[in-house]
């Protein structure tokens, strides 16, 4: 939704773009580049929960893994500002400008160069902390989860292998806060058809079944809720194969629900189907995505677990993997 806001206000120049610097040593994709005063800014893009970033913002800060990518990024593509975008799931944002920083550049070096030349990369036990638990590229430091657990838990509390820099100048009084609602519009088509208009300016006709006096010229409500839900979680399962380098060669999602028998009809059972088909995808991999969707991303699954079970299966080149856990309404 944040990058069709940008290409909607006309500002966008590139999304999920590549970045690379054979000097750093570093590859990374970077979320959206827009059109700023003095030419492309950087922009960086992350999501989390209403009462994280209530505290984030109460403490003028944001974890310092999202500021040093910002910073990371900047000294690879060699410019001279980026911004934060922090998004919850009610919508607030919490923006931050970020620049260059002489001394965090300086640390960032040092820990590029330290982790290219960890041994089959493999984080000394000093570099592991409670962040590993958390993180979407777990995978290329631990066999299983359940290594990284029991490392993680072995480990004692992680501090930064060289010390953090200060503080840099400027960053609390970079915050900004926005209050964002998208919006969307329905206009009468005739019968009971209506045309819908969404904030990214994309329309879609809805009408009803023709034994309730609909003509069938387009969705059904409940079905636009169903695919909703299907198209949420695919693109955060997507976006986060494509962070740990999985080929994507065919990813489908297939939803079936059923609802209630009286009025509000509401969904109480909705089986999600996951199938992928990838060269070099593990099924830790393949069940992380699909995690970190359930729990942590997709809004529309967090809206509709509150009245429906929400079952889903993995298919992996063909072969059915474990089930994610069951969310529970």
């Amino acid at each position: 939704m944040f990058v069709a806001e940008l290409r909607r206000r006309g500002v966008l120049i590139a999304a999920e773009a590549e970045v690379a610097d054979p000097t750093w040593g570093v590859r990374g994709r970077v979320d959206a580049w827009v059109q700023g005063a003095d030419g492309p800014l950087l922009v960086e893009y992350k999501t989390t929960t209403r009462d994280r970033l209530e505290a984030w913002w109460a403490a003028g800060r944001v974890p310092v893994r999202y500021y040093a990518q910002v910073l990371l990024y900047l000294a690879v593509t060699r410019r001279p500002r980026g911004l934060l975008v922090v998004e919850d799931d009610t919508g607030r944002r919490l923006d931050a400008v970020v620049v260059p920083n002489p001394a965090w550049t300086a640390w960032l070096r040092e820990r590029v160069a330290r982790a290219r030349a960890a041994v089959e990369g493999v984080l000394p036990p000093r570099e592991i902390g409670p962040a590993c638990l958390t993180c979407d590229r777990w995978f290329h430091c631990f066999a299983s989860g359940a290594e990284r657990a029991q490392t993680v838990g072995a480990t004692p509390t992680w501090r930064p292998d060289p010390p953090l820099p200060g503080e840099p100048a400027g960053w609390r009084a970079g915050f900004r806060r926005e209050d964002s609602m998208p919006k969307a519009t329905i206009r009468y088509a005739g019968g009971m058809a209506f045309d819908a208009e969404a904030e990214s300016g994309h329309t879609v006709r809805m009408d009803a079944a023709p034994e309730v006096g609909g003509q069938n010229t387009g969705f059904r409500p409940t079905e636009l809720t169903a695919i909703s839900l299907a198209g949420c979680t695919a693109i955060d399962v997507v976006s986060i194969l494509q962070k740990m380098r999985v080929a994507i060669r065919r990813f489908d999602v297939a939803v079936e629900t059923a609802r209630r028998e009286t009025h509000p009809r509401v969904f109480t059972h909705i089986v999600l189907t996951y199938t992928l088909d990838a060269d070099q995808c593990t099924p830790e991999q393949f069940r992380r995505a699909v995690s970190l969707s359930a729990d942590r991303y997709c809004s529309v699954s967090a809206m509709l677990a509150c009245t429906a079970t929400i079952d889903r299966r993995l298919i992996l080149n063909g072969t059915e993997l474990e089930p994610v856990p069951t969310a529970q309404a």
